[in-house]
């Protein structure tokens, strides 16, 4: 080899050498740069890669139409590797790049991403379509090409569960899903350019559960129907367990809604404001239990009986103490003719002489049920009187429960029969069973109903009398007292020193029993005998069987 090409050689062997030199030093003194921009609910979010070695990043923006590159952010500092850009407008493109620096001295760095600024969309609507699909409604974006659906049955919406739905309008429904299950749902927009899709940031998850057309119950005392959805005018009230037919559920930026239908036309409800919601369980027809005496649970039954079979309406000035409606068809009570009416009917089935007083003064003053025929031992037992908050569980069903309405009278102006399960039973003006239940002047007709104490009734409760009878039997049966005794007859049951006699009867008097009424052990009865009748204190040992 000559010496003129092995000089040759040696040059260009040196001159790549420096070559690499210099690119190797280009490449170590660049910037790492920019991760990632992309949309998030507040802006666009851009993040980077970490450099320890230096003093801070520089945050460059180039918007769209423009060539220039515009210094929007400085971090001191390496440890913040993220920043948001809250400055842009919807559906326009925006480029970024982060460079590093160190005493004011940048790396080299060219690395970019460009991202379109896309608005985060709401859910408007999110409603269940049926047992296997739901319904949703989006806002607007007009500078997105569409919509993403994402729907999983899981909240974190994870791959395995988690799928996808395209839509290119503002509304869409998505079918084939799992029967009556209970769905989470977000949504994004995008932007198609040149092929590829930019992203919007995800909505805030929703839930829908999927149902079938279904009968529920309201659960408020007044549940307000709206005409149409998100009104604030209201159109009509249903009173507590009106039976109403659901069609779907939505969920909106305002709250939950369900559509239901009420007398055969279409109404909304909210379902997330206070206590208006709804329940599957249908109302009970059947209150008794057999902890509870056979006098507490022929009370209920007859209560039961007129709330389920007969047209009542309320009335102030009529009861209904016969058992006979009114010329239209209707029975009236007012509310402690109602009381007295189902429980007087119950007295007088096993005890004529017994007799509660038809008006609440009349019954709240009362200590034992009487007329002046029989002065006996059923007797109403106050369980509690103060302007406390009564505890439910401590009601018995048959339990008078006495009510202020207006906190400045003080005074007792309603009373209802407790049933259980945390209802009572009341005749009550403001009742209406549906919107055609009013007079000529647009007032509520009212009538009997069941109701929950929870919620405005139970802070009204002022007063609880319980009636605790004794077993009283009718029996009519002809006796004689027991030869060579001599047997008093007193003027009341309890038949001690301190009850009149009012005659002493020889052996072998005949009289005829008519009721007995227990006394501890013991049985008292009440005879007729010749010149008038009275009670005889332990009749088993003082009367046999007639000859």
């Amino acid at each position: 080899m000559s010496r003129t090409i092995k000089r040759s050689l040696i040059i260009t062997v040196g001159l790549l050498l420096v070559i690499s030199l210099f690119f190797i030093t280009k490449v170590d003194a660049a910037s790492k740069g920019i991760k990632s921009a992309v949309n998030v609910n507040s802006g666009i979010k851009v993040t980077w890669y970490e450099e320890s070695d230096q003093s801070g990043y520089n945050i460059y923006r180039r918007a769209q139409n423009y060539t220039t590159w515009h210094l929007v952010k400085t971090i001191e500092g390496t440890d913040t590797l993220s920043w948001i850009d809250k400055k842009i407008y919807n559906g326009h493109k925006y480029s970024y790049k982060v460079i590093s620096f160190k005493d004011d001295e940048e790396k080299d760095n060219h690395i970019m991403k460009t991202v379109y600024r896309l608005k985060t969309p709401t859910v408007k609507d999110i409603y269940s379509a049926g047992k296997s699909s739901f319904g949703i409604r989006t806002n607007k974006n007009a500078k997105a090409t569409g919509y993403q659906i994402n729907y999983s049955l899981t909240s974190k919406f994870g791959n395995s569960g988690s799928k996808l739905k395209k839509a290119t309008t503002l509304k869409a429904k998505v079918t084939g899903l799992k029967a009556n299950e209970n769905y989470y749902v977000r949504v994004r927009a995008y932007k198609t350019v040149k092929g590829k899709k930019y992203y919007s940031a995800w909505s805030a998850k929703k839930t829908v559960q999927l149902t079938g057309t279904k009968t529920a119950y309201t659960t408020n005392i007044w549940t307000v129907l709206y005409n149409k959805k998100s009104s604030t005018s209201s159109s009509i009230k249903v009173w507590y367990k009106t039976a109403l037919k659901v069609l779907e559920t939505s969920n909106s930026d305002s709250g939950t809604w369900t559509k239901v239908k009420y007398l055969g036309k279409n109404y909304y409800m909210w379902t997330d404001k206070g206590s208006s919601k709804l329940t599957d369980t249908a109302p009970r027809t059947d209150y008794t239990s057999s902890e509870y005496n056979d006098f507490q649970n022929k009370i209920l039954e007859k209560a039961l009986y007129i709330w389920q079979n007969w047209d009542t309406k309320y009335d102030y000035t009529h009861k209904t103490e016969d058992g006979v409606p009114e010329s239209d068809g209707l029975y009236a009570f007012d509310c402690s003719g109602l009381c007295s009416y189902v429980i007087n009917t119950v007295m007088k089935e096993t005890c004529p002489a017994f007799e509660l007083s038809s008006s609440t003064d009349g019954m709240l003053k009362q200590k034992t049920i009487i007329n002046d025929g029989l002065k006996g031992e059923i007797s109403l037992k106050t369980i509690y009187d103060n302007r406390e908050k009564p505890e439910i569980d401590k009601l018995q069903p048959g339990d008078l429960l006495f009510f202020d309405n207006n906190d400045s009278s003080k005074d007792i102006d309603h009373v209802g029969m407790y049933l259980g399960h945390g209802e009572f039973i009341q005749s009550t003006k403001v009742y209406i069973d549906s919107p055609d239940d009013v007079d000529k002047n647009g007032d509520p007709i009212g009538g009997v109903n069941v109701a929950p104490l929870k919620g405005m009734y139970i802070d009204d409760i002022v007063k609880v009398l319980r009636i605790i009878p004794q077993e009283v039997q009718s029996a009519d049966i002809e006796m004689q007292t027991i030869k060579n005794l001599h047997v008093k007859i007193y003027g009341d049951a309890k038949c001690d020193s301190k009850s009149k006699v009012l005659e002493t009867l020889k052996s072998q008097n005949h009289v005829t029993i008519l009721y007995t009424l227990k006394k501890g052990d013991k049985e008292n009865a009440y005879v007729r005998y010749d010149g008038g009748e009275g009670f005889i204190y332990d009749y088993k040992a003082r009367l046999e069987k007639a000859e």
